[in-house]
């Protein structure tokens, strides 16, 4: 007996696998020997011996194909429930058949058990219209297949990805609320996230409540059952729908570090659309006036006034900032509300930066379509001319300050050395794409327009583009044919013959030397003086223009604001106390002196304007120009003048009007 045992013990495996299932001969012998001193079976499974019995039996001949007429590899319960009454007529059993109830709940104890007999799988039906209904399948390890448990899990993992995707175009996941929303307790935060959805997968009973059988609750086996579940198909499906981007999770770690909440990481379907709505739904949440109503005065106001903007948004992201940063909530707030809070404040972070994301990739793909643009020129591309421009002006000016650029860029007039360029101070604009085909051909049509008509508009352009008098040929030839680059720094030292005397021309072209190099550079370093000087004076040309642009803007606004209609407030008691004969002189001096600014073009900030009263003078000066911001009428004459990006400005109203 006591060989018998071991032995027994040893066929059976420990179950420490994820996978482990007892083998074929080692179940049957089990199930059919209950007497046996080394049985491990759970009771209430004791006494259910023959129905367990039968359901392995016909799973074994399902998942050995006895049963070849099925279009599936692991049955599910009702076929196993039909194969079981065609069993029954089969042998003319009179035994009652047992309920679909009794069939689940024997089926979980036979899970259940260390090691188990089947494990259960949960599948998306084929003809499925969402991801919320699993039919249950069984598995068990065949005498031809040991490895059936886990070839089945893999393939059912698979199969519901497969679902989920044709399901995803018409996914639309339930909002918090419903579809009407009116009440924030039917708010549920967790309707429509993943693990609301695909936890249709999980069993919600065994059937009808039993009476304890030996220590064994049905409350135990559901949870045993549950989280096998979870750990060998539901977490593995989420792991596989994050690889294939079809849905996301945003982390919520620093949410429960920071107020203590035990608020769940999010995880939702990647439905652009839905996302939108879902966050709309969240912030008619937390701006419900029931929700309000549980702030504080000073948070219910700052809500409100976003509301009265029609910034719903900032109005529901201040709510649940306050919710979430303030203790005092958590013991008082719906803990739905406080979840709702943290999911908002999670989504709009998230929604941000896919925008931004978003936005970036489609930046990326017009940068390449422009660069495609350019090597398919073939040559050199004019990107600018005079007001003209043959791609977008964005990324013209990408390409004149990025560094390290796929592109080179030249123009006229030539480009500043230093500073941020700006596509509109040049005339014209050339690009050329950085590939030895492109360089190669744009060097072939200017050597081939010198040598014809002795044109060197295109060897000058090239001179510019590819810098190859001071570019290092390791660098040249990354983009430039080798066999291009001394033909080009050739041409280019003759076609400097044009800078020279005729007489120098002719004494050349009849000794038939080349120019010296020292010539070479008294010319290059008069070309770089004239080109600096153009630079200077296109410089300072653009910041008188600048100037005067911003002065005409300043005037401008401030003869608007001095020719407003509004009408001055009568000057209250305690205006007319503070404004004293002080404040008068003090207003008459600055009044003087604000003018004497705007005679110069000069015009002051509200520091500026403090800065021309004595120390003594502080205090006063302080009230007479407040009193000029609030719009006084007894400082009528002074008046605030608003400028876009700039702060404001101060003038005298007569001076300006």
């Amino acid at each position: 007996m006591a060989e018998g045992q071991q032995q027994g013990t040893q066929e059976r495996s420990d179950g420490s696998g994820i996978f482990d299932a007892l083998q074929p001969d080692v179940a049957l012998r089990t199930l059919s020997n209950l007497q046996l001193e080394d049985s491990r079976l759970l009771a209430p499974l004791k006494i259910r011996s023959r129905l367990a019995n039968q359901v392995y039996d016909l799973l074994q001949s399902f998942l050995t194909g006895a049963r070849s007429s099925k279009d599936t590899f692991y049955p599910s319960l009702q076929d196993i429930y039909g194969d079981l009454q065609m069993h029954k007529r089969a042998i003319s059993d009179k035994t009652p058949m047992p309920t679909e109830e009794e069939l689940v709940r024997t089926v979980c104890f036979m899970s259940v058990q260390t090691p188990p007999f089947l494990h259960i799988l949960r599948e998306i039906p084929t003809n499925a219209t969402s991801p919320e209904r699993f039919i249950t399948r069984l598995v068990a390890p065949t005498e031809k297949h040991p490895d059936k448990v886990s070839v089945g899990y893999r393939a059912t993992i698979r199969n519901n990805l497969v679902k989920l995707k044709s399901l995803m175009n018409d996914l639309d996941p339930a909002l918090p609320g419903g579809p009407a929303f009116h009440r924030i307790q039917d708010a549920d935060p967790r309707t429509g996230r993943v693990e609301t959805i695909l936890g249709k997968m999980f069993f919600n009973s065994l059937g009808p409540p039993l009476p304890d059988e030996d220590g064994q609750h049905d409350d135990v086996t559901l949870r045993r059952v549950n989280q096998g579940l979870r750990m060998r198909l539901f977490r593995p499906l989420v792991l596989d729908l994050l690889r294939e981007k079809m849905i996301f999770s945003i982390s919520c770690q620093d949410l429960r570090n920071h107020s203590g909440l035990k608020v769940p990481d999010i995880v939702l379907f990647n439905i652009l659309e839905n996302i939108k709505h879902r966050f709309g739904r969240l912030c008619e949440i937390l701006t419900h006036e029931a929700v309000l109503e549980l702030l504080t005065e000073n948070a219910r106001s700052q809500a409100q006034r976003f509301l009265g903007n029609n910034l719903l948004q900032d109005a529901a992201e201040s709510v649940a900032h306050s919710l979430l940063e303030d203790k005092s909530y958590h013991a008082s707030v719906p803990f739905h509300i406080l979840e709702t809070a943290a999911e908002m404040v999670r989504l709009r972070e998230w929604y941000d930066e896919k925008s931004k994301s978003t936005k970036q990739d489609q930046q990326k793909q017009e940068i390449q379509q422009v660069l495609k643009k350019l090597q398919n020129q073939n040559g050199i591309f004019r990107a600018k001319n005079g007001r003209k421009y043959n791609i977008d002006e964005k990324y013209v000016n990408l390409f004149l300050n990025e560094k390290g650029s796929p592109v080179l860029c030249a123009a006229h007039p030539p480009l500043a050395r230093t500073g941020t360029r700006d596509s509109g101070d040049y005339e014209t604009i050339y690009l050329l794409f950085k590939d030895r085909t492109v360089t190669g051909n744009a060097i072939q049509g200017g050597l081939e327009a010198y040598k014809k008509t002795g044109d060197t508009f295109l060897l000058r352009l090239l001179e510019d583009l590819l810098a190859v008098n001071t570019t290092p040929d390791s660098e040249l030839k990354a983009f430039v044919p080798p066999a291009y680059i001394e033909q080009l720094r050739e041409a280019i030292r003759d076609s400097y013959k044009a800078y020279l005397s005729p007489l120098e021309r002719i004494w050349l072209a009849i000794t038939g030397k080349r120019i010296s190099d020292a010539k070479i550079l008294r010319i290059q370093q008069r070309l770089d003086a004239d080109r600096q000087g153009g630079e200077k004076a296109r410089a300072e040309k653009k910041s008188r223009s600048q100037t005067r642009k911003a002065k005409k803007e300043v005037r401008s606004l401030a003869r608007q604001r001095a020719g407003e209609s509004e009408p001055m407030a009568a000057p209250s008691r305690e205006e007319s106390a503070s404004f004293g004969h002080e404040a008068q002189e003090l207003l008459a001096y600055l009044l003087t002196q604000v003018n004497m600014m705007w005679d110069k073009n000069y015009y002051p900030t509200r520091e500026q304007v403090l800065r021309l009263a004595t120390a003594a003078q502080k205090e006063v000066a302080e009230k007479v120009i407040g009193l000029v911001d609030a719009g006084a009428q007894s400082t009528s004459a002074l008046i605030r003048i608003p400028v876009p990006g700039k702060g404001h400005v101060y003038g005298g109203r007569d001076y300006v009007h």
